[in-house]
């Protein structure tokens, strides 16, 4: 099984219908659960529990040390999304590193410089006890989506924003991290942006006027 752009979660080749917000549910012949909060799908595992944005953005937290934990462990460069310079996109999953480098347009060189604001998505702890700063990996994706003066979309921004706190919460950080700056202030506008990446499906995980399951 797999979860796709749009929180789709296919089931063997058939679409998987996710349960309200909220709400635990057994993924069939796993020690997994799956659950739809906070805006993230949260698949929740023996080992880690993941959280999917729907659209850009995926975080795994593993609850033991890695040491410890029933997983591979590979270097930075052995397993990752691959950014591709022509489509502004992540658009595959690489595993295993043979020359180190993406496989998708090598023609284009990484971006070495992007928007002087991205530096901003970086932030200091309120509670050096937990971390110093998060937001590294936020201000390297802002930099490939605004290399060579291109700009971001709201739906980009959004998403780059929420990719941050998560990662700051899953570090210990305290709410007033928490911003979700340039994001809809309806929160179902969101979501029905988000579904409508994805393939099409009946049943969501939220109430949101029209398309309501």
């Amino acid at each position: 099984w797999e979860v796709q752009r749009g929180w789709l979660v296919n089931m063997n080749g058939e679409k998987w219908a996710i349960e309200e917000t909220g709400v635990e549910q057994t993924v069939p012949g796993t020690n997994c659960t799956i659950e739809f909060d906070d805006w993230h799908l949260v698949i929740d595992c023996e080992d880690f529990t993941t959280y999917y944005d729907g659209i850009m953005s995926g975080h795994i937290s593993l609850k033991r040390d890695v040491d410890g934990a029933t997983v591979e462990k590979r270097s930075g460069n052995d397993i990752g999304l691959c950014w591709d310079n022509m489509w502004g996109t992540r658009s595959n999953w690489q595993v295993g590193a043979s020359t180190g480098t993406c496989e998708l347009n090598q023609a284009f060189e990484a971006c070495s410089s992007g928007d002087i604001g991205c530096v901003d998505y970086q932030v200091e702890s309120d509670d050096p006890t937990y971390f110093a700063t998060c937001g590294a990996g936020a201000v390297d994706s802002c930099t490939e989506l605004t290399c060579d003066e291109s700009g971001m979309t709201s739906m980009q921004q959004c998403a780059l924003i929420q990719a941050r706190d998560k990662s700051c919460a899953l570090k210990g950080a305290t709410a007033s991290t928490l911003s979700r700056l340039g994001c809809p202030e309806n929160e179902c506008d969101w979501f029905l942006a988000v579904v409508a990446e994805g393939c099409p499906q009946e049943s969501f995980p939220f109430q949101c006027g029209e398309i309501d399951a």
